[in-house]
């Protein structure tokens, strides 16, 4: 009677286990990888087109021309270390797994769309050009 039963913790006060917390961290690691290998690609394909271009001494829109100035700049690669620091910070600071998915997928939603941007910019001087010569 002197002892108290003890009344068990609800789920929630544990911490989240191992596999809980690493999650959100492999999940950005994969978007990541993703985000490097098209800012990569970006900046090698970019490269080539703009001299492509430049030889035949075509005239490029200015979504293009604005393409190409950010592949040559480390631009992309700085917005990649900033990300990455967000996404760090996100998973340090956010408690809701929820949240932390949001999180990422809006960035996934983002990256697409400047993705997009690149290959209309990227594809909208070779559909001209295609068209003259027929």
């Amino acid at each position: 009677m002197g002892c108290a039963a003890s009344s068990p913790v609800p789920s929630s006060s544990h911490p989240p286990a191992v596999a809980e917390r690493a999650w959100p961290w492999i999940v950005d690691a994969g978007l990541l990888l993703y985000l490097a290998g098209t800012a990569r690609s970006l900046s090698v394909r970019g490269g080539a087109f703009g001299k492509i271009f430049a030889d035949l001494g075509a005239d490029l829109p200015p979504a293009t021309s604005l393409a190409l100035s950010i592949c040559k700049a480390p631009v992309l690669f700085a917005a990649l270390a900033i990300l990455t620091v967000c996404l760090a910070l996100k998973n340090r600071l956010l408690n809701g797994p929820v949240a932390k998915l949001g999180i990422s997928f809006l960035v996934l939603l983002g990256a697409s769309a400047v993705v997009l941007f690149f290959n209309e910019a990227f594809f909208e001087p070779m559909l001209r050009l295609i068209q003259l010569v027929k």
